[in-house]
């Protein structure tokens, strides 16, 4: 509760992900980019660049690089950005796509994230465009789905979407010679210190914390190689409409290919809620009321 993290292993794992499958993406948002103790800022704000074994600072009893918390990258890689080998097939034979579009900027405007697969990597990449008076905007997306693999691409649901669009390279371009082209981008953007600029250092004459600003690589900014300036010559074949079904889950099955997909008219809030019917998730359709069952469902 809140927007700090105060979950331990086990928490860190399944509550970040249940909050954004279920419709409370921004409560995940809120919490994982939360300031102050217990949090991730608050390792970054005092010079970690690993996970820690525990949420407090600790000098030589807890370990400063350990997988201990570090479900959270799984959660960043699934939901934030939406790419994981399909639960309903075996051997990564099959991908499932599921980005967890905000309804606000206040945290995210992109994210991306690749997988790796048998057939080579997959990937997705989203990024808010048209944003008009911060109440709606597009948003679009990139899908790489490697040779031998398909995939599920599942739309965000959202009774507010207006029109769903997707086309695809008609020849895959040099993706290889790209994502060596982004990379470089990424690592000058890190050797300029774009990332995290700020932690606290202990004061032993005032024998007190101060805030002190620094350049630093870890947090960076970085964009996917998918929306690379290089792939603007794409030939994209003509965007076809996606019929969608009002308040269903509405998803695409792909096959190996790059694809480019618009959601428009996408609407954003202030504090990121969304616009799903919390009946949705009862067992029982009829009522808002929760009980055991309810929570059997959402595990």
């Amino acid at each position: 509760r809140g927007r700090n993290m105060p979950e331990g292993i086990l928490a860190v794992r399944y509550n970040l992900k249940a909050l954004s499958q279920f419709g409370f993406h921004h409560v995940g948002l809120d919490k994982a980019a939360g300031i102050g103790y217990p949090g991730f800022e608050y390792m970054m704000s005092h010079n970690a660049t690993t996970l820690w074994e525990t949420w407090y600072r600790s000098e030589e009893i807890f370990s400063r690089n350990h997988p201990m918390l570090g479900a959270v990258a799984e959660w960043l890689s699934s939901s934030v950005a939406g790419v994981e080998l399909d639960p309903k097939t075996v051997g990564g034979r099959h991908l499932l796509f599921w980005p967890q579009i905000p309804t606000s900027m206040r945290h995210l405007q992109f994210a991306s994230s690749i997988q790796g697969t048998k057939g080579g990597d997959a990937s997705i990449a989203w990024e808010f465009l048209n944003v008009h008076e911060s109440e709606v905007a597009t948003v679009h997306i990139r899908v790489l789905v490697p040779p031998s693999s398909g995939a599920r691409f599942i739309i965000p649901r959202l009774t507010n979407i207006s029109k769903v669009t997707i086309s695809f390279a008609a020849r895959i371009p040099d993706l290889e010679m790209v994502r060596k082209l982004a990379d470089k981008e990424c690592a000058k953007r890190r050797k300029e210190g774009r990332g995290f600029n700020y932690n606290w250092e202990f004061d032993r004459t005032k024998q007190e914390y101060k805030k002190v600003g620094r350049k630093k690589a870890i947090g960076t900014p970085c964009a996917s190689f998918l929306f690379d300036t290089n792939l603007k010559g794409t030939d994209w074949s003509f965007p076809e409409h996606v019929r969608l079904e009002r308040n269903e889950q509405n998803e695409l099955v792909l096959s190996p290919g790059l694809y480019d997909i618009s959601i428009d008219n996408w609407k954003l809030t202030k504090d990121g809620a969304n616009s799903i019917d919390p009946d949705v998730y009862c067992s029982d359709s009829n009522t808002v009321s929760w009980d055991i069952d309810d929570a059997t469902h959402i595990i």
